[in-house]
């Protein structure tokens, strides 16, 4: 498990976030985060924050207040997050390479995007009773918050924050819920996908078939230079992208690659660590990866797997497809 620090710098009743949206692949893409970073060997987290919030905006921190220690698990990685408040400090703010500082006011937090986990212990540093904390959190289909664990107990999901709503804003927004008409609610449907690569690579196609209400639709495409991944992830990309309003879909697919990658929390993992997997090596496709995390932020997606050329008639007629839009650039 890897360290991070993260701090939460006070001053007139705001803290100063770092609007991430100066990197392109950037995990924490439009996020607006609090400032810390990863630990270098040998560092402890008080020197880690120290050099961090130098690095980032450059103050120089006079008191830090250690106030707790948050546990992250993304798919089969995780990190240990140190998290500091600081309220005395001194110097000016310089430019940040990784996004905007701004000193947002605490009342404003319900306007800004940040990660639901991060509501949780912003609340708890806001708790002048609780001088320490222990909290877990486990994310799962990218950006979903799927369990958090205060010193051993379990939280509510979905966590109502102090700081993201007002009370009467959270009520209306409830009932507004509870009042949407029947025939709003999400649509379920059937996806089968299946991508094929000659030599691998080499020409690819892709092939998928929805299915909704006894309805069929086929889509498929191919491209001269690309790898049998990146077809088996194009295919789902543009079977969900026909999709118009969020659905409820069971996708099956015969590409581990793909399932895995969602299911067990690997692109997840690898998107937050900035496209680069355990052992530090890059994650490939990361532009398709990408584009499909975003697309499960949309739908409920189930992935299932299936074993391919096992008689599976949709998964015959996606390899179908696949192959005969491959066949074009040979």
């Amino acid at each position: 498990m890897k360290n991070t620090t993260l701090c939460y710098i006070e001053k007139d009743g705001c803290y100063l976030m770092l609007h991430r949206i100066k990197k392109e692949h950037d995990v924490n893409r439009d996020k607006w985060i609090g400032i810390g970073g990863h630990a270098e060997f040998g560092e402890s987290p008080e020197e880690c924050i120290s050099r961090e919030i130098r690095e980032e905006t450059g103050l120089l921190p006079l008191k830090l207040s250690y106030r707790g220690i948050v546990t992250f698990v993304y798919g089969d990685e995780g990190e240990y997050m140190h998290l500091f408040t600081c309220d005395k400090f001194m110097g000016s703010l310089t430019d940040c390479d990784e996004g905007v500082l701004e000193w947002v006011p605490k009342e404003k937090f319900g306007e800004i995007d940040m990660w639901e986990g991060d509501y949780i212990f912003l609340d708890l540093i806001e708790d002048k009773t609780r001088p320490f904390f222990s909290l877990k959190l486990e994310y799962a289909d990218g950006a979903r918050l799927s369990r958090a664990v205060l010193d051993r107990n379990e939280i509510k999901l979905p966590y109502k924050s102090k700081l993201s709503k007002a009370p009467e804003v959270q009520k209306k927004a409830e009932t507004k819920k509870d009042s949407t008409p029947p025939d709003t609610k999400a649509k379920k449907l059937d996806i089968y996908t299946d991508g094929s690569c000659r030599k691998n690579p080499g020409p690819g196609g892709w092939g998928a078939v929805l299915v909704y209400d006894g309805r069929e639709m086929e889509i498929s495409g191919g491209e001269a230079d690309t790898t049998n991944n990146r077809m088996e992830l194009t295919a789902v990309i543009e079977a969900l992208g026909k999709l118009k309003a969020p659905c409820e879909v069971t996708l099956t697919t015969d590409s581990k690659y793909v399932c895995d990658g969602i299911t067990k929390g690997w692109a997840a993992g690898w998107r937050k660590k900035g496209w680069k997997k355990g052992d530090g090596s890059p994650a490939l496709n990361p532009d398709l990866w990408e584009k499909l995390l975003k697309l499960c932020e949309v739908h409920t997606v189930k992935f299932v797997w299936v074993k391919g050329h096992a008689g599976h008639p949709y998964n015959e007629r996606c390899d179908e497809m696949a192959q005969a839009q491959s066949g074009k650039y040979l």
